[in-house]
């Protein structure tokens, strides 16, 4: 249950910096397109002309680069590809951390599957030597410490960039020790050439660390790999063939990096949108449920829906076999609309009603009709919006009691208010409730005449017998209560 409530509210706050990082956007893209056509200088202190991405980071014009962008909302560092939002950064990284650190833990678990099997072909084959086997076991237990060290997120989190950035440090100079060791070397030339180019790859790959540090990280291994294997390989008099294949296998990470990376930010850009989208769904069905509701009681309301839902999925399904069905449910469908048609029943795709005619018969129920004494009198020395806001005040503090005293009201006409309990929900103390509601409103009149200093008087009865209720007429259609006589 705590993960599930973890998973929501993190969900709700990748929502809020979105929604914060698309107003950003926004906002950054037209005062761009508000400019004169000028060059608007950027955070670096370069200039750049108009360009339909704009964002705004630490109050300068941060413009999309004008090179093709790998992804959407891209910054300008091509070094360091990342979102030139600082929020859509910031919440990108919070998201695809526990992908990072689930890669950096594999790669770690890798490291350490190689270390035992180099121990056990050293040992099989008896190549191993003191340094090999202190060698194997040194980088073994650092990285089963490093991944021991990746399950306190807390700390983790902190010194990702650290932790990472040892690791490498670490097998980098482990491998070219075993490379430097000629004199007991197991490997050949084309072993240690292999081994050096996994590294580069893992560099790439696995450890967090920034393009621009990889790169680094990357060549200076390869150029220290050269410095010490030269003149122990067989083929040392081709250095063009091993220059092409440094740089390529660093070619090839480079790719790889970049590639995670547009993959990782554009699915998080497409997961972003449709939360945006869903929750402008949810708050537009909220407030739609909430004007229904305003006009029905909510057990008719969520009648009314479910009817309507199922009439949209017949027609659905209907428009499905039309276009795309076989001839026997083509037929099938038309047999169906005849036989319809016979005896006075339309299917969903014919019927413009927006609801059917339907009313109940309720036994019990208790009706409170309320109106002010004088009105007339009353309205003659105000305007009209002096009335109304008097109303509006009145008729607001009745709704609440109506909340509080489980009624459910009705209408208002003029001065007139009313409202019923037992329907359509039935229940046996109605008239309890209804007698509650006019003590209740009784109290708020008086009220109400002290804080707007006015005089009302209200004429209060309650009515229990039997009704029908229902939804009435085809526009502006509302919820009635119909007395029995």
């Amino acid at each position: 249950m705590l993960n599930d409530e973890e998973d929501e509210n993190m969900v709700d706050e990748a929502v809020s910096m979105l929604a914060a990082a698309e107003e950003e956007h926004a906002n950054g893209a037209e005062d761009n397109a508000g400019s004169s056509g000028s060059q608007t200088p950027i955070a670096n202190g370069s200039s750049s002309g108009h360009h339909p991405t704009t964002d705004m980071t630490h109050g300068h014009s941060s413009i999309s680069p004008p090179y093709a962008s790998f992804f959407d909302r891209i910054s300008n560092r091509w070094w360091n590809p990342q979102f030139s939002s600082v929020a859509l950064e910031t919440q990108y990284w919070k998201c695809s951390f526990p992908q990072l650190r689930d890669r950096f833990r594999s790669g770690l678990v890798y490291i350490c599957l190689s270390c035992i099997l180099w121990i056990v072909y050293l040992q099989v084959f008896n190549h191993a030597s003191l340094v090999h086997w202190l060698i194997s076991i040194i980088l073994f237990i650092i990285s089963f410490g490093m991944f021991l060290f990746t399950l306190f997120t807390v700390y983790y989190q902190r010194f990702y960039m650290l932790a990472s950035f040892l690791c490498v440090f670490i097998l980098c100079t482990v491998t070219l020790l075993i490379f430097s060791d000629k004199s007991g070397s197991f490997m050949s030339p084309i072993g240690d050439l292999a081994t050096s180019f996994q590294v580069v790859l893992l560099i790439y790959t696995v450890f967090p660390l920034p393009l621009y540090l990889c790169m680094c990280i990357g060549l200076i291994y390869s150029i220290l790999f050269e410095m010490i294997a030269t003149g122990s390989m067989s083929y040392a008099d081709t250095p063009g063939v091993k220059l092409i294949l440094h740089f390529g296998i660093n070619l090839l990470g480079v790719h790889l990096f970049i590639l995670t990376q547009v993959r990782q930010r554009k699915t998080f850009l497409r997961v972003g949108q449709s939360l945006l989208a869903r929750k402008d769904l949810e708050m537009e069905m909220q407030l739609k449920d909430h004007m229904i509701q305003s006009v029905m009681p909510k057990k008719v309301a969520n009648e009314l829906l479910k009817e309507t839902s199922v009439r949209r999925s017949s027609a659905s399904q209907d428009a499905y076999l039309r276009t795309t069905g076989s001839e026997s449910a083509k037929s099938h469908l038309q047999d169906t609309r005849e036989a319809n048609a016979s005896t006075g029943t339309l299917l969903a795709p014919n019927v413009r009603k927006f609801r059917p005619f339907t009313m109940n018969l309720m036994t019990n129920v208790s009706i409170l009709f309320a109106d002010i004494a004088g009105f007339t009198k009353m309205s003659s020395n105000k305007s009209a919006g002096e009335l109304v806001n008097l109303l509006n005040d009145l008729f607001g503090r009745f709704d609440y009691l109506c909340g509080l005293c489980n009624l459910e009201k009705i209408s208002t006409l003029g001065d007139c208010y009313y409202c019923v309990a037992g329907c359509p929900e039935p229940r046996a103390d109605h008239a309890r409730c209804c007698v509650e509601m006019g003590l209740s409103m009784i109290l708020a009149i008086q009220q109400f005449d002290e804080d707007r200093g006015q005089d009302v008087n209200m004429r209060v009865g309650i009515h229990t017998g039997k009704v029908l209720c229902g939804m009435v007429g085809m526009k502006r259609f509302k919820f009635d209560v119909f007395q029995m006589m």
